[in-house]
């Protein structure tokens, strides 16, 4: 499975590994500008610090710390990042339970949100946590990983 264990100054996933670990799970800190795309699979961007840009199916958002959006397949997007710090998740539908997917689906059309200062710091911990988890890979991780991330 193809895990990226440090930040790391890029945004667009690699379609070949991805098809291979159906999830990646990253931190990173991203300076600069991510080509207009789509990809097969959902995304969920979590801006722990700093601001970006957010390109969405041709509408623009300034987002900022303690923003959090969700890029369900085939929709068109990019991002230009001013010294982010961003946690990124990529996974596809087998990696979620089926009601999951349905709450996720019924979001609204843009799914971003801002969490007040009370909610960060939990969600940063969940998200570490869940970092932790899936870098640890082994016979319990997947199981744990899977929760988690139901609960981002």
């Amino acid at each position: 499975m193809f895990k990226e264990k440090n930040a790391v100054p890029m945004l667009v996933h690699s379609d070949e590994n991805f098809r291979v670990a159906n999830l990646q799970i990253r931190h990173k800190y991203f300076h600069g500008e991510s080509h207009l795309h789509w990809h097969d699979y959902y995304e969920f961007e979590y801006i722990k610090s700093g601001s970006i840009t957010y390109q969405h199916n041709g509408n623009s958002y300034t987002l900022s710390s303690g923003s959090a959006f969700l890029v369900t397949p085939s929709d068109y997007h990019n991002i230009i990042a001013h010294e982010a710090d961003l946690y990124n998740i990529a996974f596809n539908d087998a990696q979620i339970s089926q009601h999951f997917l349905e709450k996720i689906i019924s979001f609204s059309e843009e799914a971003i949100v801002q969490l007040n200062q009370p909610k960060r710091e939990p969600m940063e911990q969940l998200l570490w946590l869940l970092l932790q988890e899936y870098e640890r890979d082994d016979e319990f991780s997947e199981y744990s990983t899977h929760n988690l991330l139901e609960m981002v």
